[in-house]
Formats: C-alpha cells, sequence, structure tokens
C-alpha cells in the first residue's frame, strides 16, 4: 500500500511541476540557473544560463566552481517529488539543485524544482550549520545533483528538510 501511495504522490508531483508557474518570465530572481538548461538558455528568454547567477537589475555571472566531494553514499535514496510521502519520518532524498537563497540567515537549496514551484523539495541550512561545510552551500551546491538525509517536514505545504552539516548534506557524483 506504501508503494502505491508513493507512486501516486510522485505522479502528482511530475503533473504539477511539469505545468510549472504562469508568471511570463520577465522578472529576474536571486536565484541560481539550472544546470540541465541549454547553453542558449536565456538568449531570448531574458532568464540566466546554466552556471550563472542573477539578481535583480544586473548582468548574468558565472558561478564560481568549487570541487566537492561526496561526504556519504546516497544509497536507497527517493527521489525530491516522492519525500512529501514521508513526512514525519527520516529518509534519504536525491535531486539537483535548481535554485538557492538566504532567508534570514539560512541558506535554502530548492532541490527538483525552483522557488516558484510549490512541489519543491526545500533543503534548509541553519546558520549555525553554514561553517560546518568546506565552502558556502549557497554557491557549492547551486546547479549540483544532492542528497540529503533527515526528518522530512511539510513546511506551510512545501516539503522540507534541515540538514545542519556534510554529514547529511551531499554532492552526488
Amino acid at each position: 500500500m506504501r508503494s502505491v501511495t508513493v507512486a501516486l504522490a510522485a505522479l502528482l508531483a511530475l503533473a504539477f511541476v511539469a505545468c510549472g508557474d504562469d508568471d511570463d518570465g520577465d522578472t529576474a530572481t536571486p536565484t541560481t540557473a539550472a544546470a540541465t538548461s541549454s547553453p542558449t538558455a536565456g538568449a531570448a528568454t531574458g532568464t540566466p544560463a546554466p552556471g550563472t547567477t542573477t539578481t535583480p537589475g544586473t548582468t548574468p555571472v558565472p558561478t564560481p566552481t568549487i570541487a566537492l566531494s561526496p561526504t556519504f553514499a546516497c544509497t536507497g535514496a527517493v527521489d525530491f517529488f516522492a519525500a512529501r510521502a514521508f513526512a514525519g519520518e527520516t529518509a534519504t532524498v536525491q535531486g539537483p539543485v535548481l535554485g538557492t537563497t538566504i532567508r534570514g540567515d539560512a541558506v535554502i537549496l530548492f532541490v527538483g524544482a525552483g522557488e516558484e514551484a510549490l512541489l519543491r523539495l526545500e533543503v534548509v541550512i541553519p546558520s549555525a550549520g553554514r561553517s560546518t561545510f568546506a565552502a558556502p552551500p549557497e554557491t557549492a551546491f547551486a546547479g549540483r545533483e544532492v542528497c540529503v538525509k533527515g526528518t522530512v517536514e511539510l513546511v506551510d505545504n512545501i516539503t522540507t528538510i534541515e540538514a545542519s552539516s556534510p554529514d547529511e548534506l551531499s554532492v552526488v557524483e
């Protein structure tokens, strides 16, 4: 029965993510572009090309390349959209980081979908945990495949996992 629930959640998540948002995309956001975009992304639409970061009113700039090594093996992981079915449970979740932001003193990684998508996974790195990473997580993990271990929570109906150290958040090679 659990696998049917997870499969149904995954199908619904795909349907919602595929719909995207309904804005016209004319405004820049302070998030990092998706690593899966084509090299010419943004030429006609105004969206940043892969590996660039933008802030409103500025020109896209290349994101620095930071060498990372996995801190743990990502075994038995579920996709970001299936994580919602594990609310209140500990899970290992894998997906691409499609944007980052800072809220207060915490770093937020948007996994599997951008900030505007309701069915994204937000990995929250509290301010106390930022210093435990070899490089600033907001730039080090941007555009990369990650694996996160922790308790899945629904915060304002957004799937969320807190990661306070490299023992809980790793790059996937």
